[in-house]
């Protein structure tokens, strides 16, 4: 009899955990499939690409950002040189966390580009390079974000330029730092952090006057 039942528990435990497996490899699948349409959008971003990553939104990733609206310009320039230390991406506005998920809102009003440009470009150097783009769903095979705009900058990849270093002090940001991305948050280098920029830049073959502005940082 107790053989029985220990022979039913261990079935039963068996079936649990394959389930869960199942679970997680589907998971892993999903997630690895949103970061594959987030590359395709960030080489090629267009409207159709936007448009799925709103539908299949799976959360936020080191090169993805979400804001419901804008936030202040010196805290962007702080965002703009940690994408930009980190490998690129893109901060998509107009989708905030609502109730542990992400809600595509939309924008009432659109940021004028060259505001931001105006607003950000005493706290980045001038090589860091972005572009904002604007997409507006009038119509759309996606519900949720009929009738609704968004905003997407753009931070592009150009490690022959890096360490990006901070021009001047703001709200949230402090001159002469290097920030990079960690997970979803952009926070202040740390030595290691560092080592791992000079690495990759030494990996360009190609040297300026930042690397001896990066040497004072590890001194």
């Amino acid at each position: 009899m107790y053989c029985y039942f220990s022979h039913l528990f261990f079935v039963k435990n068996l079936i649990i955990w394959n389930n869960l497996v199942k679970v997680i490899v589907r998971g892993a699948i999903i997630v690895k499939s949103f970061k594959e349409k987030f590359s395709r959008f960030f080489e090629q971003p267009t409207r159709k690409g936007l448009r799925e990553i709103l539908r299949e939104n799976y959360g936020e990733l080191d090169s993805l950002d979400f804001k419901g609206d804008w936030p202040s310009l010196s805290k962007m320039g702080k965002h703009l040189l940690a994408f930009a230390n980190s490998g690129g991406g893109c901060i998509i506005v107009g989708v905030m966390e609502k109730n542990n998920s992400l809600y595509n809102k939309g924008l009432e009003n659109m940021l004028d580009k060259s505001t931001f440009h105006n607003g950000v470009e005493k706290y980045i150097p001038q090589k860091l390079n972005y572009e904002i783009i604007n997409f507006n769903y009038e119509d759309s095979d996606y519900s949720e974000i009929i009738g609704k705009s968004f905003q997407v900058l753009v931070i592009e990849d150009t490690p022959q330029y890096i360490p990006f270093i901070s021009q001047n002090d703001g709200d949230g940001i402090k001159k002469n730092n290097i920030y990079i991305r960690k997970g979803t948050k952009s926070l202040k280098a740390s030595y290691e952090d560092l080592q791992k920029i000079i690495n990759k830049k030494i990996e360009t073959n190609y040297s300026t006057d930042s690397e001896i502005k990066l040497e004072e940082h590890l001194s």
